[in-house]
């Protein structure tokens, strides 16, 4: 119990990693808006609502 660090640094990769993947989406995301703007709209309103 005088060891938490290991967890802690463990769970900071995987927020990073999340973060990252949040990233490559969103630029996924926008490439993709620019291309098919109306379809776009579905899209956010989709993932906004999960």
């Amino acid at each position: 119990m005088t060891t938490p660090t290991p967890h802690l640094s463990g769970s900071a990769d995987a927020a990073s990693r999340r973060e990252r993947q949040t990233q490559q989406m969103q630029s996924l995301l926008k490439q993709f808006a620019d291309e098919t703007p109306d379809v776009t709209a579905a899209v956010l309103v989709t993932r906004d609502g999960l």
